[in-house]
């Protein structure tokens, strides 16, 4: 039986319709990161020395741990974007039926 062509994933092991292909939502890297912070703070010398670091870090006033302190206690706060086209025009409606040229030239004028 020979191998499928290159990006191409064999009829067995195709994902039915409807089957999400990462049910856990937890991509590859996530997962990595998690291992290595568990690993790390199950040694009680580990977690030791990483809290002493944590608390130098927080003593020392670092920003980016006083953002992370702060987030981790009190929540992170929800982030809201707004993307619009010309005036009052949401984007989506600038750039329908909108030529790639014209795409470029509206991106070009709003830098």
């Amino acid at each position: 039986m020979h191998a499928p062509p290159s990006g191409q994933a064999s009829q067995g092991s195709r994902w039915k319709p409807g089957t999400s292909g990462n049910p856990g939502g937890i991509t590859t890297r996530e997962r990595a990161a998690r291992d290595l912070i568990h690993a790390t703070l199950s040694s009680p010398a580990m977690a030791r020395a990483w809290g002493v670091g944590y608390l130098a870090q927080l003593e020392a006033q670092n920003p980016t741990i006083l953002i992370d302190y702060a987030n981790r206690i009190a929540g992170k706060p929800r982030e809201r974007v707004s993307i619009e086209g010309s005036g009052d025009t949401p984007l989506a409606l600038a750039l329908a039926g909108a030529t790639l040229e014209q795409i470029l030239e509206l991106a070009r004028a709003n830098k």
